[in-house]
């Protein structure tokens, strides 16, 4: 299946932000798509977070946004993906949902 044009412009501007170890991508919860962000470190490692923000073309922008911002807020106060993402979203993180972060 071909990716979809603006998927491929939010991950480039991403990349072009950010630089490496950034990717998004759209995952079913619940019958609706909604936004995981995935951080891979150096070593390989993951740390990812599915949002609240839904996975389509109108947001395209609010995504590339946010990935900045969680890692703006990770180096600046020198913490990890999903508390970022709690900090941003104030403490919505479902931590018993097992695909909220891995």
């Amino acid at each position: 299946m071909k990716t979809l044009t603006w998927v491929d412009i939010s991950r480039k501007s991403i990349k072009s932000k950010l630089g490496f170890g950034w990717s998004v991508q759209g995952i079913e919860k619940q019958n609706k798509v909604k936004t995981k962000v995935v951080y891979r470190f150096s070593t390989g490692q993951r740390t990812t977070v599915l949002t609240d923000l839904d996975w389509h073309a109108e947001n395209n922008n609010e995504i590339t946004n946010l990935v900045v911002e969680l890692s703006d807020l990770m180096n600046e106060r020198s913490v990890d993906l999903v508390k970022a993402y709690e900090l941003i979203s104030g403490g919505k993180l479902n931590k018993n949902d097992k695909n909220a972060f891995i």
